[in-house]
């Protein structure tokens, strides 16, 4: 009994937690670039659901926002709800 409760002791002390630090979210220093050509056209976009991606219109350094919405021809993250709920329409008309 008494060398089980030492390995115990002794695995106890070789042991530590490690966590990874939370580091700022690193933005790059432009914005997404899609073709004019591409991003204006009347072609089928299409809002579809994906993982989470910077919205391309409103996101900043300072204030990245994230959204789990993105043009299914253009391939970038676009807000559809809320107060930014233009994004979709403005990064295609402009």
């Amino acid at each position: 009994m008494e060398v089980i409760c030492s390995l115990v002791v002794m695995g106890k002390e070789g042991t530590s937690i490690k966590r990874k630090l939370s580091l700022p979210v690193q933005m790059k220093a432009h914005k997404f670039s899609i073709p004019g050509d591409v991003r204006l056209a009347n072609a089928q976009h299409l809002p579809v659901r994906s993982t989470s991606k910077h919205c391309a219109v409103c996101t900043t350094k300072q204030k990245p926002k994230r959204t789990r919405w993105m043009c299914q021809t253009c391939k970038v993250g676009l807000c559809m709800y809320g107060k930014d709920a233009s994004c979709f329409e403005n990064f295609h008309k402009k």
